[in-house]
């Protein structure tokens, strides 16, 4: 993979100190986002459920920032591509504060939900696809600087997990809300003195970049980074939908079920930042083959087991395993484009994540249907196991490589 100059970071090869000072803030930067997302992702339905609203209300107000999840991930590539990282990300921010400031100011109108939730949803992909181009852009290696982001990200999000609960019984719901503005306001503030970036110095404009994007399915990458997204999304939607059921028919205690699928999270952050260090050792493919069978296996495991700190152990190793995956398809389409055409890249593989995240709980749900919870688990194993066999072609991967020497071509004969 081709290492980007230090003129195209707008960083000298011997500013360490700023290179540092930049990766330092970008991880302060994803931890404060993370705690002030999850906790008004948790505080939104619970004061819902609080009010004593319908239930096909909050769900719809659970719903609403994925509405418009898909489209924004694919355009969020081009703002980044025309616009520069840190713009787009202090725009992010911008939003991310609004999310807390609205309910927090229409504390007893349902307005105030809803504006929160449409902002939050304006956030998300926004943020994402900023932050994780900026990352790759900085010297040094783009899968231990993704693995380190993301670890600590995942952090952020188990504190906001955890510290919401008890902050809704100390403080009541105003103050959270209060806790997320301020929040997102120190990550706005963090990227003060952040190193302004090679994108969006090269002219562009919105619509020409949009009309790229189809290009970029021209590159074998794309479609082999998509697919392995979507085999790293699976033990993440289940998380997020059907495992605290599963664990909760286990152990028939809310708070249990709770704290065994936080192991999930807790085996992300170690995966993530030991993911640089694995996938040097293994290589790129058979980390993602090990990586993939390992989540597999967690998965058939889960559906097999009858003690729940079994099911909990499989919950920690899908957790590790995943991590370094996830890094993976977004390390893979780093050297892969050119680099202007970074950030729509980034942006274009994530959409596969996020199909992932809509479509593995209604597939999870059928297979419910017909063979049970546990079996169900079972099932995804497995055909994650047989999305696996295409996706290991060494061919395919051949084909992956040329990208990426294609890409290099240019500067290697600067």
């Amino acid at each position: 993979m081709s290492a980007i100059s230090a003129h195209e970071h707008g960083l000298h090869s011997g500013d360490g100190a700023h290179t540092h000072r930049s990766v330092l803030q970008m991880q302060a930067i994803g931890i404060a986002f993370n705690i002030g997302y999850l906790m008004l992702a948790l505080a939104v339905p619970l004061y819902a459920a609080h009010r004593h609203l319908p239930i096909w209300s909050i769900a719809l107000l659970t719903a609403l920032p994925g509405v418009f999840l898909v489209l924004q991930r694919i355009l969020s590539g081009p703002f980044t591509a025309v616009y520069g990282e840190v713009r787009i990300l202090r725009l992010s921010l911008v939003l991310a504060v609004g999310a807390g400031v609205v309910p927090l100011v229409g504390y007893t109108s349902i307005a105030g939900l809803i504006g929160a939730q449409v902002l939050s949803g304006a956030m998300r992909g926004l943020f994402w696809t900023s932050a994780q181009s900026y990352i790759t852009r900085l010297p040094g290696d783009p899968a231990t600087r993704l693995g380190h982001f993301t670890g600590g990200a995942n952090l952020g999000g188990l504190i906001g997990i955890v510290a919401t609960g008890p902050l809704l019984g100390w403080v009541g719901y105003r103050m959270v809300f209060g806790a997320v503005t301020l929040l997102q306001g120190a990550a706005l503030l963090l990227t003060v003195g952040l190193a302004s970036l090679a994108a969006g110095q090269n002219g562009d404009r919105i619509l020409p970049a949009i009309r790229r994007l189809p290009s970029l399915f021209r590159y074998s990458t794309i479609w082999l980074a998509g697919g392995i997204a979507i085999l790293a999304a699976i033990p993440q939607a289940l998380v997020q939908s059907f495992y605290p059921l599963y664990l909760l028919h286990l152990t028939h205690s809310a708070a249990a079920a709770s704290f065994l699928t936080a192991l999930r999270n807790v085996g992300t952050i170690l995966g993530s930042f030991s993911a640089g260090r694995l996938l040097r050792w293994t290589g790129l493919r058979a980390g993602m083959m090990l990586g993939v069978a390992g989540m597999a296996a967690g998965l058939i495991l889960t559906g097999a087991a009858s003690g729940t700190w079994l099911v909990g152990a499989a919950l920690l190793a899908t957790g590790f395993l995943s991590a370094p995956v996830a890094v993976l398809y977004l390390t893979l389409v780093v050297g892969a484009v050119p680099d202007t055409e970074r950030a729509s890249a980034i942006a274009l593989v994530n959409v596969f994540w996020s199909v992932a995240m809509l479509l593995v709980p209604l597939c999870f749900g059928l297979a419910s249907q017909l063979a049970g919870m546990a079996g169900a688990f079972a099932w995804m194993g497995l055909a994650a196991v047989a999305a696996l066999i295409p996706l290991a072609r060494a061919g395919l991967w051949a084909t992956a490589a040329a990208d990426r020497a294609r890409a290099a071509a240019p500067s290697a004969g600067a």
